[in-house]
């Protein structure tokens, strides 16, 4: 790489010059060496989160939430509702919370 800088340059080429271009020709080696492997961890971590997701399940649509809302709301009415119907239940409850 080194002796690719000196000949684009063209002219002769002096020892202190070479050594420039020695440096100039590792610095360039070493940014391209970090940029390529900067890359490549992004390229293997786009590829785990793209088969990471590919394993997960859909998501419940909007009728599954309305449903499993609605089997709540009917649960809630029932646990009310007996509550209501046990005096006694009731009784120790209101005891319960009036300390």
């Amino acid at each position: 790489l080194a002796f690719g800088l000196a000949a684009e340059r063209g002219g002769p080429v002096t020892p202190e010059q070479i050594e420039a271009l020695r440096r100039e020709a590792a610095k360039a080696l070493a940014d391209h060496a970090f940029r390529y492997l900067h890359n490549t961890v992004e390229q293997v971590r786009r590829d785990a989160v793209a088969e990471h997701l590919g394993h997960l399940r859909p998501p419940p649509g909007f009728l599954r939430l309305v449903l499993a809302n609605l089997v709540a709301l009917a649960l809630a009415g029932l646990a009310g509702g007996w509550i209501a119907w046990h005096s006694d239940v009731l009784a120790g409850l209101s005891g319960l919370l009036a300390g």
